[in-house]
């Protein structure tokens, strides 16, 4: 429950988090070895952003044609979010979630989930539910791209 409040508070008045609509350039370059190594068009790709804030690599994704769900623990940040997919009319779903907790997903659902900064601040337990839920919806032979602060 205490992360739910600190990310409430920061998107309400940010201080780490940008309110940037562009993609990590990380992000990016991830896109361009997909198309490069992975041979399923990019319609047919379901996309899980895990602690998706205000949605720029969930639209990066959905604009080049995946079908995208973004996860994210602060309601501010999926307002922001939603707003935006009224604003860019790309087709993005919200999920108002947890990433410490079971997954409101099926097995093998998503192709490819990026964690883009997200689980950095997990607790031990939280981690492990997270590398299991990730683990769980991901289909066998997906992509996890992982960003994480050293």
């Amino acid at each position: 429950m205490a992360q739910h409040h600190a990310w409430e508070k920061e998107y309400q008045t940010p201080k780490l988090v940008t309110l940037s609509h562009e993609p990590h350039n990380d992000v990016r370059n991830f896109w361009k070895f997909l198309k490069k190594e992975y041979t399923v068009p990019a319609k047919q790709l379901n996309v899980l952003d895990l602690g998706s804030g205000t949605g720029k690599h969930a639209f990066y994704f959905a604009e080049r044609g995946a079908k995208v769900v973004g996860m994210e623990i602060a309601k501010n940040a999926l307002a922001i979010a939603r707003e935006r997919t009224i604003t860019k009319n790309v087709s993005v779903q919200f999920v108002h979630a947890d990433i410490g907790k079971t997954y409101p997903f099926e097995k093998n659902s998503f192709d490819i989930v990026l964690d883009i900064l997200a689980s950095n601040s997990l607790n031990e337990d939280e981690r492990s539910v997270y590398l299991r839920e990730t683990y769980r919806v991901l289909k066998s032979g997906g992509w996890f791209m992982v960003k994480i602060l050293c």
